[in-house]
């Protein structure tokens, strides 16, 4: 997988940048490869000047940048190799750049698929819009009403049973007529009361059963 980056370097313009690399002069080379990237590079030229200059940049303890730097020369050139004597920990960053570079290379295109024709349309059967009952606040309202209406009648059915408890043990005739009397009222409004729960009972249900 060697591939002889000396030949390279020597019909290339970054050969400058590279004897700085290996004279260890890392800024002087940064400064160089500045220099020389903003001029017109081929593409292989470019890949080693940014080899290099992640070199440069990994001496001097840039690591974020040396990385971006090897992602750039994989990706212009997968074939580049660091001179020998580089060090195990830089190949290893190497090797990883030239193998994101290779799965980000475009995949071959493939032949389109042929279109087949849609299935014949279907008419969808006619939606039938369903009528919500309108009298639906009504029934409950009565029932309502009703539950409401028994459940008063029941309060005022115990207390005329107390009422006329009270007047049978009562010692004195004004105390047991007086209590009597009221039992008798008590009851008269819960007969009343009954009969109001079973009339909103009655409305409610016949409200529910026309407005289905």
């Amino acid at each position: 997988m060697l591939v002889a980056l000396v030949l390279l370097a020597a019909a290339s313009p970054v050969r400058e940048v590279k004897a700085l690399y290996l004279e260890l002069q890392f800024e002087r080379c940064l400064e160089r490869a500045a220099q020389l990237g903003a001029g017109e590079l081929d593409e292989p030229s470019r890949g080693a000047l940014a080899l290099y200059r992640g070199l440069c940049r990994y001496g001097l303890g840039d690591l974020g940048a040396a990385v971006s730097d090897f992602d750039e020369a994989m990706r212009r050139s997968p074939e580049l190799e660091a001179p020998a004597g580089t060090s195990p920990k830089v190949l290893v960053e190497l090797d990883a750049a030239r193998a994101r570079a290779r799965a980000r290379a475009p995949e071959p295109l493939l032949p389109a698929p042929v279109a087949e024709a849609p299935p014949a349309a279907v008419p969808a059967p006619p939606v039938v819009a369903k009528t919500e009952p309108r009298l639906r606040p009504l029934v409950w309202s009565l029932a309502a009403a009703a539950a409401v209406t028994a459940g008063v009648s029941a309060f005022l059915g115990t207390q005329a049973q107390a009422n006329a408890e009270a007047g049978n043990r009562a010692e004195f005739t004004y105390d047991a007529d007086r209590l009597i009397a009221r039992a008798h009222g008590l009851e008269t409004a819960t007969n009343v009361g009954w009969g109001l729960a079973a009339l909103f009972a009655a409305g409610a249900l016949l409200v529910w059963i026309f407005d289905r």
